[in-house]
């Protein structure tokens, strides 16, 4: 294996040696540039792009060299691969029907906008000829969360397939004021003992003064879904969601019943609290001018989205970092439509589901797009023993490094150090776990159909934006302001249609439950 390693590094960079590669995409054909008719005898090799929604490295082109290289030998497909940090210019080529071969389906491209514009290619027949290792990692309810009339249009990713909440705790900090973090019990963020946080930093100060001004909480924690609440959203927003069995976030409602969170008594207190948190420092008004802010030894809450592992120094060496994690983990379809989907108009469906099958089962494929090249960007000792090569180790100064690379494919099959995943794979044993026992929401598999309604999805969408950002973040001066600012809120959903989005989607799930 080693030899064959050093070989196709070998071909790699004689390749690059050969073309003076530089730039981030790989294998594009050059305007202008004539290509030499094949013989006719010649077998046509199959050409498939690939944008990936990941930051580019220095190395990336390297990278994205011997992975294509590999993707020939082992399935005589030519694959162009381009990492590409704003993903947006990718929604405005899939709008225009252009093709992109492969790309990532999630918050850039939403998936339920995107499919029912018919931006995406139907994938059911392709998964059973050529994907069948990837149609095994998911039951039907999560193949019908990816179907759109009678079609899937993306495949997921299998990663923290659920929401997963946890809290990094400074356990250093903790210790000196006498806090047993162990046996904090919660479900999110809401439940946490808000006397307690602020006796906390009170302590802190007293013993610190040079901590005094430095939140106590190290995240901007803005998105009142899923830090502070467990709900069932069908539209990315959460003007028109449902509570789920087990977890009942907000009273006065079951499990089928639609609801505009916006409208609850829950949120209004969500937001005061969050104003208090800031007014009171335990979170900061504007974390955008705090450099590092996380790895301050001043903080002691930090928020865990999907971590279930942490290692000792998660922030850095200024503290011991611990994770405590929820007692209910929960999942709705949207923790699956982050994945891939095939471009419409791909002129090679058939060979990109031969490579997003190899992406997706292939530990090779997997721990090559994540940590590069064995010998250039990893190393693995004479006991398998995996470790970042030391010119690749600095945090701010990566050649090559993407974990853990959610929106590239199967995680559950990467090779990765134990510094990242714990000992004997703690990491992936543990995200097994919590994904087979989450809370599923009671409408796993429904897709709302959004063509009556997507103009008041827009508008209300706006207005979402224009007064979130701030009541989320605890912006306001004081809570008689909260109390203003939300009853300007529900007044300008309401007048955009939010009552016709929450009725639109109410019929369907019923519609949609006793079809089921």
């Amino acid at each position: 294996m080693k030899r064959k390693l050093a070989l196709l590094l070998a071909f790699v960079m004689m390749i690059m040696a050969a073309a003076g590669c530089t730039t981030i995409t790989v294998n594009p054909q050059q305007e202008g540039e004539k290509e030499e008719a094949p013989a006719e005898t010649a077998e046509k090799v199959p050409e498939v792009e690939w944008y990936i929604s990941e930051e580019p490295f220095p190395d990336s082109e390297m990278v994205a060299e011997a992975l294509s290289a590999y993707f020939l030998e082992k399935l005589n497909i030519k694959v162009n691969i381009h990492y590409v940090q704003d993903y947006s210019s990718i929604g405005t080529a899939l709008s225009a029907g252009e093709d992109r071969g492969i790309v990532t389906v999630g918050e850039d491209i939403n998936f339920i906008t995107y499919a029912n514009a018919g931006a995406f290619y139907p994938l059911e027949d392709l998964l059973d000829k050529y994907g069948q290792g990837i149609k095994a990692l998911f039951n039907d309810d999560v193949w019908g969360s990816m179907t759109i009339d009678g079609h899937i249009y993306a495949i997921p990713i299998k990663k923290d397939n659920a929401y997963i909440m946890g809290i990094v705790y400074n356990e250093d900090l903790a210790n000196e004021l006498g806090l047993d973090m162990e046996s904090v019990h919660f479900k999110n963020w809401n439940d946490l003992d808000e006397d307690m946080l602020m006796e906390a930093i009170k302590k802190r100060d007293e013993l610190h003064p040079e901590y005094a001004g430095e939140p106590l909480i190290g995240s901007w924690l803005t998105m009142e879904v899923p830090y502070f609440f467990g709900l069932e959203s069908f539209l990315g927003n959460n003007y028109a969601v449902c509570n789920i069995d087990g977890y009942n976030s907000v009273e006065g409602f079951d499990i089928d019943t639609v609801f505009d969170l916006y409208e609850t008594d829950e949120y209004r207190e969500f937001a005061k609290k969050k104003q208090r948190w800031v007014a009171n420092g335990l979170q900061a008004y504007d974390y955008s001018k705090i450099s590092g802010f996380n790895s301050s030894p001043a903080v002691l809450l930090v928020g865990g989205w999907g971590l279930v592992y942490a290692p000792d120094h998660l922030y850095g060496e200024n503290y011991t970092s611990k994770l405590i994690l929820p007692d209910e983990v929960w999942a709705d379809a949207s923790c699956y439509q982050l994945g891939s989907a095939i471009c419409a108009n791909c002129k090679e469906p058939e060979a990109a589901m031969k490579v997003l099958e190899m992406i997706n089962t292939d530990p090779y494929v997997a721990t090559m797009c994540r940590f590069g090249i064995e010998g250039v960007h990893y190393t693995v000792d004479e006991n398998g023993k995996m470790e970042i090569a030391p010119d690749n180790s600095d945090p701010d100064n990566r050649k090559y490094y993407h974990w853990y690379g959610a929106s590239i494919g199967n995680l559950m099959v990467v090779n990765a150090p134990e510094s990242l995943t714990g000992p004997d794979n703690t990491l992936i044993e543990k995200l097994e776990y919590y994904n087979t026992n989450a809370l599923n929401a009671a409408h796993m598999g429904f897709v709302p159909d959004t063509s009556n309604i997507v103009n008041e999805i827009a508008a209300c969408d706006n207005v979402v934006d224009e007064f979130t950002t701030t009541l989320n973040q605890g912006q306001y001066e004081s809570e008689e302001a909260v109390d203003a600012a939300i009853d300007e809120f529900i007044e300008k959903l309401k007048a955009n249609g939010v009552d016709k989005i929450v009725e639109e989607m109410q019929r369907q799930i019923n519609e949609w439950k006793a079809a089921n």
